[in-house]
């Protein structure tokens, strides 16, 4: 055994940092079986990024807070994603097909992609991000499929974003109509970022 503290090993009966190790965030999250108080503040590493946390409560429920910004909560993004083609006729804003996440309290950077089909070229096809049912005005995109080179049944590409404040048990999603005709979307996402 060496004398010297920074040159002992686990096998002198020295230990690392990090409590526990986990492949990637999907393992930590998906770790149970703590105890309290014995394992509150201790640290854990996921091994695909090097990135370390703390477990700062265990009830009611797991929380890891990110070493590099104490207090922030682990993991704030989220995110819904769909391959299968969704539609609409209602000329009045219907949850678009999976893109619906109730995040919990707080405020939230908002960002949708996709495609999307209008069926009529001379249609008016509107999407937006909306919050507890209500509409995020600047978020409201509009596509119209009529006049010039764009015609009815071209796929143009979808985007839009915007901060939301929501709190517990409030939805953010994607709504969607179409003045005529029907307006097809195609590969989908929606990511939130907790910023406050």
């Amino acid at each position: 055994m060496s004398g010297v503290h920074s040159r002992q090993v686990p096998t002198d009966g020295i230990h690392g940092i990090a409590a526990w190790t986990y492949a990637n965030a999907a393992a930590r999250l998906a770790a149970t079986g703590f105890a309290d108080p014995y394992d509150l503040f201790k640290v854990a590493i996921d091994l695909d990024t090097k990135a370390q946390f703390i477990l700062t409560a265990i009830t009611p429920s797991i929380v890891w807070s990110d070493v590099g910004n104490t207090g922030a909560t682990a993991n704030p993004a989220q995110s819904v994603t769909s391959t299968v083609d969704t539609s609409t006729t209602s000329a009045s804003f219907v949850v678009m097909n999976t893109m619906t996440v109730t995040p919990g309290a707080g405020t939230y950077l908002v960002m949708f992609s996709a495609s999307g089909t209008g069926s009529i070229g001379s249609g008016d096809y509107v999407y937006g991000i909306h919050a507890n049912a209500v509409l995020v005005a600047q978020s409201e995109r509009r596509q119209n499929f009529g006049g010039g080179s764009q015609v009815g049944g071209a796929a143009m590409a979808m985007h839009s974003q915007c901060l939301v404040t929501v709190t517990a048990g409030q939805a953010i999603d994607v709504r969607y109509k179409a003045s005529s005709g029907t307006y097809t979307v195609h590969q989908r996402n929606l990511i939130l970022v907790k910023v406050g």
